[in-house]
């Protein structure tokens, strides 16, 4: 690759944009080609972001942007999407497409997405460089480290990766050169693109503010001390219309209620492998998650990762070299981020002290890492001493992981202990040590008078190369080791080119289930399902699936104990799929799931063999239920939790509605309560007796819109009617045209009250808490619009006043 220098001082924002361009286009288009034109990679990419992209594309064309009605048994739809895309700019270069050009913009805005963090990280690291061609290679560094290279499947996080930087110089701005609104503007953009990575950034910042303040670096009066607070306070007012629906349901989540303990605070119990995965994660390439290589007992989707391609740790060896104090605050960054690391509640502080563990904010002190490599390369002359620590610390780290102890099933053996990934250990050692070689090259390069001129022309050139090769071989292993390398064979004729094509409902909700390994087809077939793979659904739902024993995660996984539950959902209809099965499965789980397939055994009882479509057998509920019914009993909530084991309670919840002690004096007029012995009844016979009886009386013409939906039933006498659909303070309904009270039923879900005869029953939805953030933010507007006039005006005065003087 040739690349024609200018002079070294001069800006180079579209040189490292291109640059950034063309790498991911070197290690993206095979695979883009391969696939067809469209791009998949794996895991959350291919069953997450893809399927995302599209439920969103269609929800804001069409004016669906309130409730998702695909998303699990329904979602507010800002507060789910708004954690994945919502906020995005790049999604929003989606939506003048047509929907089916999605999954060909995914590759197009995945590059775009690489070039864009190398531009960002090149604008934070220039100011600290003379040398503009070392902010190049720090920007190239950051948007390629191993923290992106290895969390690229998960879509969203790259946004997070490029709007960071903007934050930390806007604080220098405000910080050093006193210009004002920029860090407001950084907050707001930051807050809005993802709000989870928002709290971690903003973390990280004030660490940052208070470095810099300590080592000199920023002088703080008061003035600068208010003028940052009202801005921070006024970015995140503008980005309230987002940030307050999002939060409502964030805080009510399951996933964000675990907290950490006491001793599992100060060390990691559960994982003791992140230690040892830390530390080769910034001396090795990426480990493709879920497949972790290094060392065992590590959190295998925690996005562990910051080797900087080709140089590694080698800039920040020699970076420590450099006694200049200006450049202190980088040094005592990075202690501190290290510190942070290896103590799980700090490291937790970032996510909202989760008991999880991730690494999800470690692209903040890599920028400092390629910022403290960018000024070595500037200043720094002893690289050959670098190479050679990293190389001794490399060497060393390898023997270990290769002869560490290991517990078997066979007991305790020295050695490798997963024999089947060598192969991908040796070629990450390779790489690594490849690259330690490259960069002695190159510094024989810069040493040499004849060659000297040449050395960034060399660096640039190697280091693209670097990135792009080991990005082919990444991917090419990704989905090798997780069994998408045809991934397009299946999505494209499965899931885009074609449907599934269902008898018509007949006004009737019909939902859907499948197995694990194809949980989110509701999003492409344009259903309601009970198996999603979904972070952020409806908080209610969770209560639920715990009370029969299927605590909810990410996803839905019912058992055959559980049969009853798919009738209750109305689920009419399940999916298996006839493709290969996952790498993860062993023989026997592989012959057993093949024996299924074909031999088509039901999924549960109660399900028969419908027919083969594209690559799916189809299951039919023989005891599928109709949305909307109604019952002739109650169960006591508490005689729910005490009386009822949990693989007994799915069965309960078909022969009454369950409700509070409030609640049963309210309706006991027109519901009696269930015997106790027909409530712990669980037989098979028992449950098919109950759909009888819950189908005596089922909903009709059921109707969904924009924003809510509408059914209508026929009521031999006033009840309560049962809508499976999780409650949310967001919903309002009428009854015949009349508003009428919901009440939460069921542990979570919804019903309403009708009268005798023929009820039009209508459910309106709108996300609570966007009015109140959209008042807000438009107040904020307003303020902020005054405030930055305010300063204009303050600046042309002073600066008339100078003139005049």
């Amino acid at each position: 690759m040739k690349i024609v220098m200018q002079s070294p001082y001069r800006d180079k924002k579209l040189l490292v944009f291109l640059l950034g361009l063309l790498i991911a286009v070197i290690f993206l288009l095979p695979f883009i080609i391969r696939d067809g034109g469209h791009l998949f990679l794996w895991n959350d990419f291919n069953h997450q972001q893809i399927p995302f992209y599209i439920t969103a594309h269609e929800a804001v064309r069409s004016g669906s942007f309130l409730w998702s009605r695909t998303t699990d048994l329904g979602a507010n739809f800002i507060g789910s999407y708004s954690f994945y895309l919502l906020g995005s700019p790049f999604f929003w270069l989606t939506v003048p497409f047509p929907v089916e050009w999605i999954s060909y913009l995914m590759g197009p805005l995945l590059i775009l997405k690489f070039s864009c963090g190398g531009l960002t990280g090149y604008l934070f690291i220039r100011r600290f460089v003379r040398n503009k061609y070392n902010a190049v290679i720090g920007g190239l560094l950051y948007t390629f480290s191993g923290f992106c290279i290895t969390s690229m499947f998960f879509n969203h996080f790259q946004e997070a990766v490029i709007f960071f930087p903007l934050l930390l110089i806007a604080l220098d701005k405000l910080m050093i050169e006193g210009k004002k609104g920029w860090f407001m503007g950084a907050v707001f953009v930051n807050a809005i693109v993802n709000y989870f990575f928002f709290i971690g950034s903003m973390i990280f910042t004030l660490i940052y503010l208070i470095v810099r303040c300590k080592t000199g670096g920023y002088k703080m009066t008061w003035t600068k001390f208010w003028t940052g607070s009202i801005e921070v306070l006024l970015g995140c007012l503008l980005s309230a219309f987002l940030l307050i629906p999002s939060a409502l349901v964030l805080l009510g989540n399951d996933r964000t209620e675990e907290g950490i303990g006491l001793l599992s605070g100060l060390i990691y119990l559960k994982t003791p492998g992140n230690y040892l995965s830390i530390v080769s994660g910034f001396f090795f390439p990426p480990e493709i998650q879920g497949q972790m290589v290094f060392f065992k007992g590590s959190s295998p989707w925690a996005s562990i990762g910051g080797w900087l391609p080709l140089f590694g740790l080698t800039g920040i060896v020699a970076f420590w070299t450099i006694k200049e104090k200006r450049f202190q605050f980088i040094k005592w960054l990075l202690i501190i981020s290290t510190i942070i690391a290896f103590i799980p509640f700090l490291n937790s502080m970032f996510y909202l002290f989760r008991s999880e563990y991730y690494a999800r904010w470690f692209y903040m002190p890599i920028l400092i890492m390629c910022l403290g490599t960018a000024i070595a390369l500037e200043r720094s002359r002893r690289w050959r001493y670098s190479i050679k620590v990293i190389l001794g610390l490399t060497a060393i780290i390898a023997l270990v992981t290769a002869f560490i102890p290991s517990q078997t099933l066979a007991g305790w053996q020295f050695g490798f202990y997963d024999y089947l990934k060598q192969d991908r250990f040796i070629s990450m050692v390779v790489i690594a040590l490849i690259c330690l070689f490259l960069l002695w090259f190159l510094f024989k390069i810069r040493a040499s008078k004849k060659w000297q001129k040449y050395f960034y022309q060399f660096t640039l050139s190697i280091l693209s190369l670097v990135i792009g090769l080991h990005g082919i071989y990444f991917i090419f292993v990704g989905k090798k080791y997780t069994n998408s390398l045809d991934a397009a064979g299946f999505i494209v004729p499965n899931l885009l080119e074609h449907k599934i094509q269902l008898p018509d409902s007949n006004g009737q909700l019909e939902r859907i289930d499948s197995e694990n390994k194809h949980f989110n087809l509701a999003f492409y077939w344009d259903k309601s399902s009970i198996t999603t793979f979904h972070s952020i659904i409806s908080n209610s739902v969770h209560p639920l699936y715990e009370s029969i024993g299927a605590k909810r995660a990410m996803v839905s996984n019912l058992s055959g104990k559980q049969y009853a539950f798919p009738a209750f959902l109305s689920v009419k209809w399940y999916f298996n799929s006839t493709e290969e099965p996952n790498v993860h499965m062993t023989e026997k789980m592989m012959l057993k799931r093949n024996q299924k397939i074909v031999n088509k055994v039901p999924p549960l009882p109660g399900f028969s063999f419908y027919e083969k479509q594209l690559d799916y057998n189809i299951f039919i509920n023989d005891n599928y239920v109709p949305f909307g019914f109604v019952y002739d009993n109650y169960i006591d909530e508490e005689a729910y939790f005490n009386e009822l084991m949990p693989q007994q309670r799915d069965k309960a919840l078909l022969k009454g509605l369950v409700l509070t002690k409030e609640q049963i004096n309210k309706y006991d007029s027109i519901l009696k309560p269930l015997p106790l012995e027909t409530m712990k009844d669980s037989s098979y016979s028992a449950f098919v007796k109950d759909v009888e009886n819950r189908r005596t009386v089922t909903g009709t013409a059921f109707e969904r819109n924009n924003k809510g939906f509408s059914l209508k039933i026929n009521l031999p006498k006033e009840n309560l009617v049962f809508l499976s659909v999780p409650y949310d303070a967001g919903w309002t309904a009428t009854v015949n045209g009349r508003p009428a009270p919901i009440e939460q039923v069921q542990i979570g879900l919804m019903a309403v009250k009708g009268e005798a005869g023929i009820n039009e029953i209508s459910f309106s939805y709108f996300p609570p808490g966007l009015k109140v953030g959209l008042l807000i933010s438009g107040g904020a507007l307003i303020v902020s619009g005054i405030y930055l006039l305010g300063i204009r005006r303050i600046r042309t005065k002073f600066k008339k006043i100078s003139k005049d003087y």
